[in-house]
Parts: C-alpha cells; sequence; structure tokens
C-alpha cells in the first residue's frame, strides 16, 4: 500500500514537470520593425512673378512722366522715373516757396505675370519720415528752419484705391488674379505752409510692396 503510495506521488511530479516542460517549448517572442518615411515637393518659383509695368496690360518696362498740379512752371517740375521689373527710382520734385500747395504724381502698374493669384500683403516704408538737409550751394537753407519746413513734404502710395503712409502689414483680400494688373500712385507733395529762407533736400527712403501667393497671414 505505501509503495503504490508512492508511486503515485513521483507520476503526479512528473506529469508537472512535463506540463512545464511543455509550457516553456512554446513560449514566443515579439519585435517591432519601424519603417520611416517621408518626401520632399519643391514648388516651381516660375509660377509666382509680379512686376512693376508700364502699361496695364502687360509686363512693360521704360519711363514714367509725372503728373504735376499746378503744371510745371516757375522752377515746380519732376523727373522722370526709370522703372524696372521689380523696382522703380529717380521720383525726384523741385518744388517752388510761394506757389500754395503743389503735388507731383506718379502712375503705373503693378502687373501679375504669373500663374497664381498675388496678394498684397505688406507695404514698408524704410523711413518712417522725411529727412531735410540744406543743400549745398549757393543758398542753402538755415537747418533749423529746413528741419520745420520738412513737415511740409510728404509722400504717400497709393496701390488699387487704398492710401499707404506708414508700414502696414498683414494686408488682406487685395489680389491680383493672373494677367491682370492693379494700378499704383506715389504722390509727392509739398503743402507750402513754412516759412524757409532757402533751399533743402528731402529724402524719404525706399518704399517696398510685398506680394504673397497665399492669402493667409
Amino acid at each position: 500500500m505505501e509503495k503504490d503510495r508512492s508511486s503515485k506521488i513521483i507520476a503526479i511530479i512528473a506529469l508537472i514537470i512535463a506540463v512545464l516542460g511543455v509550457s516553456l517549448g512554446f513560449a514566443s517572442y515579439s519585435q517591432n520593425l519601424t519603417i520611416s518615411s517621408s518626401a520632399n515637393v519643391k514648388g516651381d518659383r516660375s509660377k509666382f512673378d509680379v512686376k512693376f509695368s508700364t502699361e496695364s496690360e502687360e509686363a512693360s518696362t521704360g519711363s514714367v512722366k509725372p503728373t504735376l498740379v499746378p503744371p510745371e512752371e516757375d522752377g515746380f517740375s519732376a523727373t522722370d522715373a526709370n522703372l524696372m521689373s521689380t523696382t522703380i527710382s529717380n521720383l525726384n520734385a523741385t518744388f517752388t516757396k510761394g506757389k500754395g500747395k503743389q503735388t507731383a504724381t506718379y502712375s503705373f502698374y503693378v502687373y501679375n505675370n504669373g500663374e497664381l493669384d498675388a496678394y498684397l500683403k505688406k507695404v514698408s516704408f524704410a523711413q518712417e519720415k522725411p529727412q531735410c538737409t540744406p543743400t549745398a550751394g549757393d543758398s542753402p537753407a538755415d537747418a533749423e528752419l529746413a528741419n520745420t519746413a520738412c513737415s511740409d513734404v510728404s509722400i504717400k502710395v497709393i496701390v488699387d484705391q487704398d492710401e499707404y503712409t506708414q508700414n502696414k502689414e498683414n494686408i488682406t483680400t487685395k489680389s491680383i488674379s493672373t494677367k491682370t494688373s492693379k494700378e499704383v500712385k506715389v504722390i509727392l507733395e509739398y503743402s507750402d505752409s513754412s516759412p524757409i529762407d532757402g533751399d533743402f533736400d528731402v529724402t524719404f527712403g525706399d518704399i517696398t510692396l510685398t506680394y504673397s501667393s497665399s492669402d493667409a497671414n
């Protein structure tokens, strides 16, 4: 009887070992394999092409003749501007004291020569206000008087009927469709309200129009 009990115990132990052996024999492992990917898309810069133009229906370079009010007389005059594709230069007026208000207006265009709509986003003035210095020559103005009279001279830019006299950012909804244009006017003005005893020069600094292919800010 005792012998049979020992045999049963041994058999049970052996069975447990066998079950453990089966469990260990079927153990499994896992490992992650990761695929990382990316892509680059290069845009075609030539599709976006905005230019200054002397003409409204095509991109054209050349000179821009100013309109003077009152008409040129008694020393009041202005030079023709030189317009290239991305710059317009030589906007210069000579005003005369004692003739009342005088304006020189340069009119030209921003033409969208590309295949994407163009949006005006920013108008930047390099100088917040004009700088005036007595002219080097036979009849320079007194420096203090020139500084006071400087406020009589101003510049403004009109783009698509909106007037700008200082920096403006985050402009929206000012678009130019492809192969169309918007008129730009630059107006130099002298109010002739302050006393001055001689000549002085006025500098305004560059004005930059920034266009984008997106209207988002």
